[in-house]
Protein backbone atom coordinates (compact mmCIF):
# COMPACT_ATOMS: atom_id res chain seq x y z
CA UNK A 1 0.00 0.00 0.00
CA UNK A 2 1.06 3.63 -0.57
CA UNK A 3 -0.07 6.93 0.91
CA UNK A 4 -2.96 8.55 -0.97
CA UNK A 5 -2.14 11.56 -3.11
CA UNK A 6 -5.23 13.20 -1.59
CA UNK A 7 -3.71 13.25 1.90
CA UNK A 8 -3.05 16.52 3.73
CA UNK A 9 -0.96 16.47 6.92
CA UNK A 10 -1.04 19.15 9.60
CA UNK A 11 -0.58 19.69 13.30
CA UNK A 12 -2.80 21.61 15.70
CA UNK A 13 -2.26 22.19 19.41
CA UNK A 14 0.46 19.56 19.54
CA UNK A 15 -1.77 16.97 17.92
CA UNK A 16 -1.19 15.29 14.57
CA UNK A 17 -3.77 14.88 11.82
CA UNK A 18 -4.26 13.60 8.30
CA UNK A 19 -7.13 14.69 6.07
CA UNK A 20 -8.12 12.97 2.82
CA UNK A 21 -9.97 15.11 0.30
CA UNK A 22 -11.36 12.15 -1.67
CA UNK A 23 -12.96 10.35 1.27
CA UNK A 24 -13.40 13.50 3.38
CA UNK A 25 -11.84 11.66 6.32
CA UNK A 26 -10.03 13.43 9.14
CA UNK A 27 -8.00 11.26 11.52
CA UNK A 28 -5.93 12.08 14.57
CA UNK A 29 -2.64 10.17 14.60
CA UNK A 30 0.13 9.32 17.01
CA UNK A 31 3.29 11.25 16.25
CA UNK A 32 5.20 8.17 15.09
CA UNK A 33 2.39 7.11 12.71
CA UNK A 34 2.18 10.69 11.48
CA UNK A 35 5.91 10.67 10.65
CA UNK A 36 5.68 7.33 8.83
CA UNK A 37 2.75 8.48 6.69
CA UNK A 38 4.22 11.92 6.06
CA UNK A 39 7.45 10.42 4.77
CA UNK A 40 5.53 7.91 2.69
CA UNK A 41 3.44 10.70 1.23
CA UNK A 42 6.55 12.40 -0.15
CA UNK A 43 7.20 9.45 -2.43
CA UNK A 44 5.48 6.25 -3.48
CA UNK A 45 6.89 4.33 -0.52
CA UNK A 46 5.33 0.94 0.02
CA UNK A 47 3.80 0.41 3.45
CA UNK A 48 2.65 -2.89 4.90
CA UNK A 49 0.59 -3.99 7.87
CA UNK A 50 3.83 -4.56 9.76
CA UNK A 51 4.19 -0.79 10.19
CA UNK A 52 0.87 -0.47 12.10
CA UNK A 53 -1.35 -2.45 14.41
CA UNK A 54 -4.23 -4.31 12.73
CA UNK A 55 -7.03 -1.93 13.67
CA UNK A 56 -5.09 1.14 12.62
CA UNK A 57 -4.00 -0.43 9.35
CA UNK A 58 -7.62 -1.24 8.51
CA UNK A 59 -8.75 2.27 9.48
CA UNK A 60 -6.11 3.84 7.24
CA UNK A 61 -7.32 1.75 4.31
CA UNK A 62 -11.02 2.26 5.02
CA UNK A 63 -10.54 6.04 5.16
CA UNK A 64 -8.50 6.16 1.97
CA UNK A 65 -5.28 7.22 3.67
CA UNK A 66 -3.55 4.16 2.26
CA UNK A 67 -4.34 2.97 -1.27
CA UNK A 68 -3.14 0.45 -3.82
CA UNK A 69 -2.25 3.05 -6.45
CA UNK A 70 -2.71 6.70 -7.26
CA UNK A 71 -4.10 5.83 -10.69
CA UNK A 72 -6.84 3.73 -9.16
CA UNK A 73 -7.92 6.38 -6.67
CA UNK A 74 -8.18 8.92 -9.48
CA UNK A 75 -10.39 6.42 -11.29
CA UNK A 76 -12.60 6.25 -8.20
CA UNK A 77 -13.12 10.00 -8.42
CA UNK A 78 -13.70 9.86 -12.17
CA UNK A 79 -16.22 7.05 -11.82
CA UNK A 80 -18.26 9.07 -9.32
CA UNK A 81 -18.28 12.18 -11.50
CA UNK A 82 -19.02 10.33 -14.73
CA UNK A 83 -21.93 8.47 -13.14
CA UNK A 84 -23.40 11.76 -11.95
CA UNK A 85 -23.05 13.28 -15.39
CA UNK A 86 -24.76 10.30 -16.98
CA UNK A 87 -27.67 9.82 -14.56
CA UNK A 88 -31.19 10.22 -15.97
CA UNK A 89 -33.43 9.89 -12.91
CA UNK A 90 -33.02 13.38 -11.40
CA UNK A 91 -33.34 16.85 -12.92
CA UNK A 92 -32.38 20.22 -11.48
CA UNK A 93 -34.79 22.51 -13.27
CA UNK A 94 -34.25 26.27 -13.06
CA UNK A 95 -37.17 28.40 -14.18
CA UNK A 96 -37.19 32.14 -14.78
CA UNK A 97 -40.94 32.87 -15.00
CA UNK A 98 -39.99 36.46 -15.77
CA UNK A 99 -36.88 38.43 -16.63
CA UNK A 100 -38.53 41.57 -15.29
CA UNK A 101 -36.98 43.25 -12.25
CA UNK A 102 -37.59 46.50 -10.41
CA UNK A 103 -33.89 46.90 -9.59
CA UNK A 104 -30.80 47.42 -11.74
CA UNK A 105 -27.84 46.16 -9.67
CA UNK A 106 -24.48 47.03 -11.19
CA UNK A 107 -23.15 43.49 -10.84
CA UNK A 108 -26.13 41.69 -12.40
CA UNK A 109 -25.20 39.31 -15.19
CA UNK A 110 -28.52 40.04 -16.90
CA UNK A 111 -27.34 43.25 -18.55
CA UNK A 112 -30.42 43.94 -20.65
CA UNK A 113 -33.32 42.72 -18.55
CA UNK A 114 -36.63 42.69 -20.41
CA UNK A 115 -40.13 42.70 -18.85
CA UNK A 116 -40.96 39.28 -20.28
CA UNK A 117 -43.37 36.88 -18.57
CA UNK A 118 -43.80 33.20 -19.34
CA UNK A 119 -46.89 32.27 -21.33
CA UNK A 120 -48.83 29.05 -20.86
CA UNK A 121 -47.72 27.83 -24.26
CA UNK A 122 -44.10 27.89 -23.05
CA UNK A 123 -45.13 26.18 -19.81
CA UNK A 124 -46.81 23.41 -21.80
CA UNK A 125 -43.64 22.97 -23.83
CA UNK A 126 -41.60 22.64 -20.63
CA UNK A 127 -43.99 19.96 -19.38
CA UNK A 128 -43.66 18.07 -22.68
CA UNK A 129 -39.88 18.40 -22.53
CA UNK A 130 -39.73 16.96 -19.03
CA UNK A 131 -42.17 14.19 -19.91
CA UNK A 132 -39.85 13.05 -22.71
CA UNK A 133 -37.35 11.51 -20.29
CA UNK A 134 -38.57 7.97 -19.53
CA UNK A 135 -36.20 7.39 -16.60
CA UNK A 136 -36.80 10.74 -14.88
CA UNK A 137 -38.36 10.32 -11.42
CA UNK A 138 -37.54 13.39 -9.31
CA UNK A 139 -37.14 17.12 -9.92
CA UNK A 140 -35.69 19.97 -7.92
CA UNK A 141 -36.99 23.38 -8.98
CA UNK A 142 -35.18 26.67 -8.50
CA UNK A 143 -37.35 29.70 -9.24
CA UNK A 144 -35.13 32.40 -10.66
CA UNK A 145 -35.39 35.72 -12.49
CA UNK A 146 -35.31 38.64 -13.04
CA UNK A 147 -37.34 38.86 -9.88
CA UNK A 148 -39.49 35.72 -9.70
CA UNK A 149 -41.90 37.20 -7.14
CA UNK A 150 -43.10 39.55 -9.86
CA UNK A 151 -44.59 36.46 -11.50
CA UNK A 152 -46.55 34.73 -8.72
CA UNK A 153 -49.39 33.60 -10.96
CA UNK A 154 -46.99 32.24 -13.56
CA UNK A 155 -45.25 30.23 -10.84
CA UNK A 156 -48.58 28.88 -9.60
CA UNK A 157 -49.67 27.84 -13.07
CA UNK A 158 -46.42 26.18 -14.06
CA UNK A 159 -46.09 24.36 -10.74
CA UNK A 160 -49.60 22.96 -11.15
CA UNK A 161 -48.69 21.67 -14.60
CA UNK A 162 -45.35 20.21 -13.45
CA UNK A 163 -46.82 18.50 -10.40
CA UNK A 164 -49.36 16.75 -12.62
CA UNK A 165 -46.74 14.92 -14.71
CA UNK A 166 -47.21 11.16 -14.07
CA UNK A 167 -44.45 9.23 -12.26
CA UNK A 168 -42.38 12.34 -11.54
CA UNK A 169 -42.13 13.88 -8.08
CA UNK A 170 -41.00 17.40 -7.22
CA UNK A 171 -38.78 16.73 -4.21
CA UNK A 172 -37.46 20.19 -3.46
CA UNK A 173 -38.10 23.78 -4.48
CA UNK A 174 -36.27 26.99 -3.67
CA UNK A 175 -36.29 30.57 -4.88
CA UNK A 176 -33.72 33.32 -5.43
CA UNK A 177 -35.23 36.71 -4.68
CA UNK A 178 -34.54 40.23 -3.47
CA UNK A 179 -37.36 39.85 -0.94
CA UNK A 180 -38.91 43.16 -2.01
CA UNK A 181 -42.16 41.53 -3.16
CA UNK A 182 -42.56 39.10 -0.24
CA UNK A 183 -46.12 40.23 0.45
CA UNK A 184 -49.13 38.17 1.56
CA UNK A 185 -49.82 36.89 -1.94
CA UNK A 186 -46.21 35.83 -2.42
CA UNK A 187 -46.14 34.01 0.92
CA UNK A 188 -49.35 32.19 0.07
CA UNK A 189 -47.94 31.30 -3.34
CA UNK A 190 -44.76 29.89 -1.78
CA UNK A 191 -46.90 27.63 0.40
CA UNK A 192 -49.01 26.50 -2.55
CA UNK A 193 -46.01 25.51 -4.67
CA UNK A 194 -44.14 23.97 -1.73
CA UNK A 195 -41.13 26.27 -1.83
CA UNK A 196 -39.32 25.83 1.48
CA UNK A 197 -36.08 27.74 0.96
CA UNK A 198 -35.20 31.22 -0.24
CA UNK A 199 -31.97 33.02 -0.94
CA UNK A 200 -32.48 36.72 -0.28
CA UNK A 201 -29.80 39.14 -1.37
CA UNK A 202 -28.60 42.08 0.69
CA UNK A 203 -25.93 44.52 -0.45
CA UNK A 204 -24.58 45.60 2.91
CA UNK A 205 -26.20 47.69 5.61
CA UNK A 206 -29.27 49.84 5.02
CA UNK A 207 -27.41 52.72 3.43
CA UNK A 208 -25.34 50.55 1.07
CA UNK A 209 -28.23 48.27 0.18
CA UNK A 210 -30.52 51.16 -0.66
CA UNK A 211 -27.91 52.72 -2.93
CA UNK A 212 -27.74 49.57 -5.06
CA UNK A 213 -31.33 48.40 -4.78
CA UNK A 214 -33.53 51.46 -4.84
CA UNK A 215 -37.15 51.94 -5.81
CA UNK A 216 -38.40 54.98 -7.67
CA UNK A 217 -41.23 55.37 -5.15
CA UNK A 218 -38.69 56.31 -2.50
CA UNK A 219 -39.57 53.41 -0.18
CA UNK A 220 -36.84 52.21 2.21
CA UNK A 221 -35.99 48.98 0.41
CA UNK A 222 -33.84 47.54 3.21
CA UNK A 223 -36.50 48.01 5.89
CA UNK A 224 -39.15 46.62 3.59
CA UNK A 225 -37.16 43.44 2.99
CA UNK A 226 -36.49 42.93 6.71
CA UNK A 227 -40.17 43.48 7.53
CA UNK A 228 -41.18 41.10 4.76
CA UNK A 229 -38.92 38.39 6.18
CA UNK A 230 -40.48 38.83 9.62
CA UNK A 231 -43.89 38.42 8.03
CA UNK A 232 -42.76 35.33 6.10
CA UNK A 233 -41.34 33.69 9.21
CA UNK A 234 -44.51 34.34 11.21
CA UNK A 235 -46.79 32.99 8.51
CA UNK A 236 -44.56 30.16 7.24
CA UNK A 237 -42.40 29.05 10.22
CA UNK A 238 -41.00 25.99 8.44
CA UNK A 239 -39.49 28.16 5.75
CA UNK A 240 -35.69 28.53 5.64
CA UNK A 241 -34.07 31.79 4.58
CA UNK A 242 -30.46 32.40 3.67
CA UNK A 243 -29.38 36.01 3.53
CA UNK A 244 -26.75 36.26 0.81
CA UNK A 245 -24.63 39.31 1.59
CA UNK A 246 -23.13 40.52 -1.67
CA UNK A 247 -19.69 41.89 -0.89
CA UNK A 248 -17.28 44.18 -2.62
CA UNK A 249 -14.43 46.10 -1.04
CA UNK A 250 -16.80 49.05 -0.78
CA UNK A 251 -19.14 47.36 1.69
CA UNK A 252 -17.13 44.46 3.15
CA UNK A 253 -16.38 46.37 6.37
CA UNK A 254 -20.13 46.38 7.06
CA UNK A 255 -20.44 42.60 7.15
CA UNK A 256 -19.74 42.05 10.85
CA UNK A 257 -22.29 44.62 12.01
CA UNK A 258 -24.84 43.45 9.45
CA UNK A 259 -24.36 39.84 10.56
CA UNK A 260 -24.88 40.83 14.19
CA UNK A 261 -27.95 42.87 13.25
CA UNK A 262 -29.54 39.92 11.41
CA UNK A 263 -28.77 37.54 14.27
CA UNK A 264 -30.41 39.88 16.76
CA UNK A 265 -33.31 40.60 14.41
CA UNK A 266 -34.15 36.91 13.90
CA UNK A 267 -33.04 35.11 17.10
CA UNK A 268 -33.62 31.38 17.01
CA UNK A 269 -35.30 31.58 13.63
CA UNK A 270 -34.70 29.42 10.58
CA UNK A 271 -32.33 31.98 9.09
CA UNK A 272 -28.79 31.63 7.75
CA UNK A 273 -26.31 34.31 6.69
CA UNK A 274 -23.60 33.89 4.08
CA UNK A 275 -21.12 36.25 2.44
CA UNK A 276 -20.95 36.21 -1.34
CA UNK A 277 -18.17 37.92 -3.23
CA UNK A 278 -19.44 39.91 -6.19
CA UNK A 279 -17.85 38.89 -9.48
CA UNK A 280 -16.54 41.36 -12.02
CA UNK A 281 -19.18 41.17 -14.78
CA UNK A 282 -17.46 43.62 -17.10
CA UNK A 283 -17.00 41.61 -20.32
CA UNK A 284 -14.00 43.74 -21.22
CA UNK A 285 -12.08 42.73 -18.09
CA UNK A 286 -11.98 39.08 -19.20
CA UNK A 287 -11.81 37.90 -15.59
CA UNK A 288 -8.73 39.95 -14.82
CA UNK A 289 -10.36 42.07 -12.08
CA UNK A 290 -10.19 45.36 -13.95
CA UNK A 291 -10.88 47.24 -10.71
CA UNK A 292 -8.95 45.73 -7.80
CA UNK A 293 -10.36 48.49 -5.58
CA UNK A 294 -13.82 46.94 -5.87
CA UNK A 295 -13.58 43.19 -6.41
CA UNK A 296 -11.95 40.52 -4.24
CA UNK A 297 -9.55 38.01 -5.70
CA UNK A 298 -9.34 34.47 -4.28
CA UNK A 299 -6.65 35.26 -1.74
CA UNK A 300 -8.46 38.34 -0.49
CA UNK A 301 -11.78 36.55 -0.13
CA UNK A 302 -10.03 33.72 1.72
CA UNK A 303 -8.35 36.19 4.07
CA UNK A 304 -11.71 37.84 4.70
CA UNK A 305 -13.62 34.72 5.71
CA UNK A 306 -10.77 33.45 7.87
CA UNK A 307 -10.65 36.78 9.68
CA UNK A 308 -14.41 36.60 10.24
CA UNK A 309 -14.06 33.40 12.26
CA UNK A 310 -10.68 33.98 13.92
CA UNK A 311 -11.19 37.64 14.87
CA UNK A 312 -14.96 37.98 15.20
CA UNK A 313 -16.10 34.40 15.84
CA UNK A 314 -18.38 34.39 12.79
CA UNK A 315 -18.41 31.06 10.92
CA UNK A 316 -19.52 31.08 7.29
CA UNK A 317 -20.19 28.54 4.58
CA UNK A 318 -16.62 29.14 3.43
CA UNK A 319 -15.10 28.10 6.76
CA UNK A 320 -17.15 25.00 7.34
CA UNK A 321 -15.34 21.69 7.39
CA UNK A 322 -14.78 20.87 3.73
CA UNK A 323 -17.71 18.48 3.64
CA UNK A 324 -18.47 18.90 -0.03
CA UNK A 325 -20.33 16.07 -1.57
CA UNK A 326 -18.53 14.66 -4.56
CA UNK A 327 -20.58 16.55 -7.10
CA UNK A 328 -19.52 19.17 -9.57
CA UNK A 329 -21.51 22.03 -11.08
CA UNK A 330 -24.78 20.83 -12.56
CA UNK A 331 -24.09 22.12 -16.07
CA UNK A 332 -21.99 19.01 -16.74
CA UNK A 333 -25.08 16.94 -15.89
CA UNK A 334 -27.01 16.42 -19.11
CA UNK A 335 -30.30 16.50 -17.16
CA UNK A 336 -29.81 19.93 -15.57
CA UNK A 337 -31.38 22.78 -17.51
CA UNK A 338 -32.70 26.33 -17.18
CA UNK A 339 -35.52 28.00 -19.09
CA UNK A 340 -36.32 31.67 -19.58
CA UNK A 341 -39.81 33.10 -20.22
CA UNK A 342 -39.53 32.63 -23.99
CA UNK A 343 -38.51 28.98 -23.72
CA UNK A 344 -34.83 29.49 -24.46
CA UNK A 345 -32.78 26.82 -22.70
CA UNK A 346 -29.47 27.27 -20.90
CA UNK A 347 -27.14 24.95 -19.01
CA UNK A 348 -26.14 27.65 -16.48
CA UNK A 349 -28.68 29.95 -14.84
CA UNK A 350 -26.19 32.81 -15.05
CA UNK A 351 -26.59 32.60 -18.82
CA UNK A 352 -30.33 33.37 -18.68
CA UNK A 353 -31.16 36.30 -20.93
CA UNK A 354 -27.92 36.04 -22.94
CA UNK A 355 -29.37 34.40 -26.03
CA UNK A 356 -25.99 33.74 -27.63
CA UNK A 357 -25.38 31.22 -24.82
CA UNK A 358 -28.75 29.51 -25.15
CA UNK A 359 -28.34 25.88 -26.15
CA UNK A 360 -31.68 25.87 -27.97
CA UNK A 361 -35.31 26.89 -27.76
CA UNK A 362 -38.38 24.82 -26.98
CA UNK A 363 -40.90 24.28 -29.74
CA UNK A 364 -44.59 23.47 -29.27
CA UNK A 365 -43.89 19.75 -29.05
CA UNK A 366 -41.44 20.20 -26.17
CA UNK A 367 -38.30 19.53 -28.18
CA UNK A 368 -35.29 21.80 -28.34
CA UNK A 369 -34.75 23.27 -31.77
CA UNK A 370 -32.16 25.62 -33.22
CA UNK A 371 -29.61 23.72 -31.16
CA UNK A 372 -26.46 25.72 -30.45
CA UNK A 373 -24.22 22.67 -30.68
CA UNK A 374 -21.01 24.61 -30.13
CA UNK A 375 -22.23 26.07 -26.85
CA UNK A 376 -23.80 22.80 -25.73
CA UNK A 377 -20.58 20.88 -26.41
CA UNK A 378 -18.50 23.43 -24.55
CA UNK A 379 -20.70 23.40 -21.47
CA UNK A 380 -21.08 19.63 -21.31
CA UNK A 381 -17.58 18.62 -22.35
CA UNK A 382 -15.32 21.64 -22.84
CA UNK A 383 -12.39 22.50 -20.57
CA UNK A 384 -13.06 19.31 -18.63
CA UNK A 385 -10.89 19.05 -15.49
CA UNK A 386 -10.98 15.26 -15.87
CA UNK A 387 -8.97 15.72 -19.05
CA UNK A 388 -6.58 18.25 -17.56
CA UNK A 389 -3.31 16.79 -16.28
CA UNK A 390 -2.74 19.54 -13.73
CA UNK A 391 -6.21 19.05 -12.23
CA UNK A 392 -5.95 15.26 -12.22
CA UNK A 393 -2.64 15.48 -10.38
CA UNK A 394 -4.01 17.94 -7.81
CA UNK A 395 -5.01 16.83 -4.31
CA UNK A 396 -7.65 19.58 -4.24
CA UNK A 397 -9.65 18.18 -7.16
CA UNK A 398 -12.27 16.45 -4.95
CA UNK A 399 -12.79 19.78 -3.16
CA UNK A 400 -13.04 22.22 -6.08
CA UNK A 401 -13.90 19.83 -8.96
CA UNK A 402 -11.87 22.01 -11.28
CA UNK A 403 -13.67 25.21 -10.35
CA UNK A 404 -16.57 26.90 -12.13
CA UNK A 405 -17.08 25.25 -15.55
CA UNK A 406 -18.17 28.54 -17.11
CA UNK A 407 -14.95 30.21 -15.97
CA UNK A 408 -12.95 27.27 -17.34
CA UNK A 409 -14.77 27.54 -20.66
CA UNK A 410 -14.21 31.29 -20.80
CA UNK A 411 -10.50 30.79 -20.20
CA UNK A 412 -10.12 28.12 -22.87
CA UNK A 413 -12.39 29.48 -25.59
CA UNK A 414 -12.90 33.19 -24.97
CA UNK A 415 -9.52 34.49 -23.85
CA UNK A 416 -10.43 35.05 -20.21
CA UNK A 417 -8.04 34.80 -17.27
CA UNK A 418 -10.40 33.70 -14.50
CA UNK A 419 -9.08 32.27 -11.25
CA UNK A 420 -10.10 28.61 -11.23
CA UNK A 421 -8.55 27.01 -8.16
CA UNK A 422 -10.31 26.88 -4.81
CA UNK A 423 -9.38 29.63 -2.37
CA UNK A 424 -8.52 26.80 0.05
CA UNK A 425 -5.57 25.78 -2.11
CA UNK A 426 -2.39 25.95 -0.07
CA UNK A 427 -4.41 26.84 3.03
CA UNK A 428 -6.49 23.75 3.74
CA UNK A 429 -4.80 23.33 7.11
CA UNK A 430 -6.24 26.67 8.26
CA UNK A 431 -9.78 25.54 7.45
CA UNK A 432 -9.27 22.18 9.12
CA UNK A 433 -7.93 23.84 12.26
CA UNK A 434 -11.01 26.06 12.30
CA UNK A 435 -13.16 22.92 12.08
CA UNK A 436 -11.36 21.35 15.02
CA UNK A 437 -11.68 24.50 17.11
CA UNK A 438 -15.40 24.83 16.37
CA UNK A 439 -15.88 21.18 17.21
CA UNK A 440 -14.23 21.75 20.59
CA UNK A 441 -16.71 24.55 21.20
CA UNK A 442 -19.61 22.23 20.43
CA UNK A 443 -20.39 23.73 17.04
CA UNK A 444 -21.39 21.10 14.47
CA UNK A 445 -19.90 22.56 11.32
CA UNK A 446 -20.18 19.51 9.13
Amino acid sequence: MIASKYNFFFTSRKKFYVYNSLTNSLLELDDDVYDILLQANQGEVQLSSESFDDDLYKALIDNGILVDSHKDELLIYKSIIHSMRAQESFMHLTIAPTTDCNFNCFYCFERNKQPLYMKESVMDSIVKYISSFPLLRTIKITWFGGEPLMANNEIRTLYSKLSSIPNIKIVNSDIVTTGFYLDDDAIQMLKEVNVRNAQITLDGNKQSHNKIKYDTSGVDVFDRVINNVHDLINKYPDFHITFRINLTKRNAAEYVDLHRFLISEFPGKNVGISPAFVADRNPNSKGRHSDSNIFFNNKESCDFVIELITKFGIPTTFTLYPDQQLCECAIRDKMAISFDPLGFAYKCWERIGSYKYAIGKLNDSGSLEAINQKELNRELYGADPLENTECCDCAYLPICHGGCPIKRIQNEYEGYDNELCTSKKGRIDQFLKIHLRLKELGYNNR
